[in-house]
């Protein structure tokens, strides 16, 4: 690990340190309780929030982007793998015999389908946790 990493690490721990203090400052806002003899409360809530605002502002907004991208990711992978299902399971009734199957698929089966029960074998993937070989 070199000092740039471990730098760019722990500026990146920092930006979420920074972004649960602006959740914790939104939150103390709306919690206060609008009166005229809790001005000073809500006024020093307030600045306490706009000055973190003012300091977090680009940093908040790389992160809220950087986790904007992890769930469209997320929600794409989700959807790839229910199509794919999907794909698998017409093609599973289209062809009932494997010498039905498109010979492109038959070449690549038989490396892929070890490929994968090798994985399923070596649990590397929490996601193939479920899945046993037979």
């Amino acid at each position: 690990m070199n000092i740039t990493s471990l730098e760019r690490f722990k500026k990146e721990i920092n930006q979420v340190r920074e972004y649960f203090k602006y959740i914790q400052y939104v939150d103390n806002i709306f919690s206060c309780v609008v009166s005229l003899n809790d001005n000073e409360q809500i006024k020093a809530s307030l600045n306490q929030f706009k000055e973190h605002h003012k300091s977090f502002r680009t940093d908040k907004k790389i992160f809220e982007y950087k986790a904007s991208i992890i769930s469209l990711y997320g929600l794409l992978e989700k959807h790839i793998e229910i199509w794919m299902k999907e794909y698998l399971d017409s093609l599973a009734l289209i062809a009932i015999d494997y010498n039905n199957i498109d010979e492109k698929i038959r070449n690549n089966h038989f490396e892929l389908s070890l490929k994968l029960i090798s994985t399923i074998v070596s649990r590397e993937s929490a996601k193939y946790q479920h899945l046993t070989k037979e």
